[in-house]
C-alpha cells in the first residue's frame, strides 16, 4: 500500500518517493492505529511545527506540552487520505473527523489533536515542488503515553533532495528514514576520510590523502549512498566568497562546480561555472593536481584559468546518470 497518491506535473517524483519512504519507516517504527496523510498546496515553513494560532492577530502562539492542529486553512488543502489499522497492515477510508476548518484562531487553539485519536500518525506534506525546488513534511505522533512532533525542509540542490532545516529530529534520523547514509568530516579536525564501497572511488580518496596542501586541510568530504543515486563521493571547498565542488561516481562521471559572488550585499554571481564530465579519463593524481589548480584559480583574473585548468577532463555532453541541474 501507497500513503501518497501518484505524482502530478506539480510534484517532482524524487520528492514524492522521498516523502513516501519516511511515512513507511515511521509506520514501521511505531504502528499507529490510525494516518492522516495531509497534502498542503504549497511549501509551508518550521513555524508551523507546533503552531497553535495568533494572539490579537500580532504573535504566533506554539503548544509543546498537548498539541494542536495547525491552523492550515481549507482553501490550502489539497488531499487528505485516512488509513486506519486492520490485520496485516491497513485499509483507507474516510476521514472520521474533518481536520482544517475555516475558524478564528480561539477557537484552532482549542482543537486538540488528542481528542481526534489518541494513537495516531498526522503528516502533512507541501506540494508544487518540482517548481519551488524545495519542499517540507511535519509528523505529529499521539500516543497514550505522550506527543511529539517534527518538521524537516527538503531542498533540491544539483539535482538532489536533501533536508535543510530541521525541527525536532536529526539529519541522522531523516537520512535513516530516506535510506541514505551520509558522513562528512573535515580535514583539520579529524584523522580519517570518509568510508566508500567502491574501489573506484576509494582510489581516489588515496589519492587526495598523499598530497599535503591548505586547500586540501580546507576541504570537506562526503560519502553518500542513496537508493536513488548510488554510491557518490563529493568534495567541498569554501574560500570567502568562492566555491567549488566536485562530485565523483564510481562508474567513472563526475560533475564540476566553481562559483564566486559578485561584491555587494546583495550581488549575484559574478562567475558561475559547472559541468559534467568523465573523471575515468585522467588517472587520480592528475585530479588532486587539477584540483589545487582550480583553488588557485578563482579570483576575477584567473577565471579562464580555471576553465583551461580542466581541460584534461571530457566534458559529457548526453548525460544519462546521475543528472544534475543547477
Amino acid at each position: 500500500m501507497r500513503f501518497l497518491e501518484p505524482s502530478s506535473t506539480t510534484d517532482d517524483a524524487v520528492y514524492l518517493e522521498l516523502i513516501e519512504r519516511v511515512i513507511r519507516a515511521l509506520v514501521r517504527e511505531d504502528s499507529p492505529q490510525e494516518i492522516w496523510v495531509v497534502r498542503i498546496d504549497n511549501w509551508f515553513g518550521k513555524k508551523w511545527c507546533a503552531f497553535v494560532g495568533k494572539t490579537l492577530g500580532a504573535f504566533g502562539v506554539r503548544r509543546t506540552d498537548r498539541l494542536v492542529l495547525p491552523p492550515f486553512v481549507p482553501t490550502r488543502v489539497e488531499k487528505v487520505r485516512y488509513f486506519h489499522a486492520v490485520v496485516g497492515g491497513y485499509r483507507s477510508g474516510p476521514s472520521p473527523s474533518e481536520l482544517h476548518l475555516e475558524q478564528p484562531s480561539e477557537s484552532n487553539a482549542r482543537r486538540f489533536i488528542d481528542a481526534l485519536s489518541d494513537d495516531g500518525l498526522f503528516v502533512w506534506y507541501a506540494a508544487r515542488s518540482a517548481k519551488n525546488r524545495r519542499g517540507s513534511i511535519m509528523a505529529y505522533r499521539v500516543r497514550p503515553d505522550g506527543q511529539t512532533a517534527w518538521h524537516a525542509e527538503l531542498r533540491e540542490r544539483a539535482g538532489r533532495w536533501r533536508p535543510s532545516s530541521l525541527v525536532g529530529v536529526s539529519h541522522e534520523q531523516v537520512a535513516g528514514w530516506i535510506g541514505c547514509t551520509t558522513r562528512s568530516l573535515r580535514g583539520r579536525h579529524d584523522a580519517e576520510y570518509p568510508p566508500v564501497a567502491s574501489a573506484e572511488l576509494h582510489a581516489i580518496l588515496s589519492a587526495f590523502k598523499k598530497k599535503k596542501s591548505k586547500s586540501l586541510r580546507a576541504c570537506t568530504w562526503t560519502a553518500e549512498h542513496t537508493l536513488v543515486d548510488g554510491e557518490r563521493l563529493d568534495l567541498d571547498f569554501v574560500h570567502l566568497r568562492a566555491s567549488i565542488r566536485l562530485s565523483f561516481w564510481p562508474d567513472g562521471n563526475m560533475w564540476v562546480r566553481a562559483c564566486r559572488r559578485s561584491d555587494g550585499r546583495r550581488a549575484g554571481w559574478a562567475f558561475h561555472w559547472a559541468f559534467h564530465g568523465r573523471w575515468s579519463n585522467v588517472e587520480p593524481a592528475r585530479l588532486v593536481e587539477l584540483y589545487q589548480a582550480a583553488t588557485c584559480h578563482l579570483e576575477p583574473t584567473a577565471e579562464a584559468a580555471f576553465v583551461a585548468a580542466w581541460s584534461d577532463v571530457c566534458p559529457t555532453v548526453d548525460w544519462q546518470h546521475h543528472p544534475q541541474e543547477e
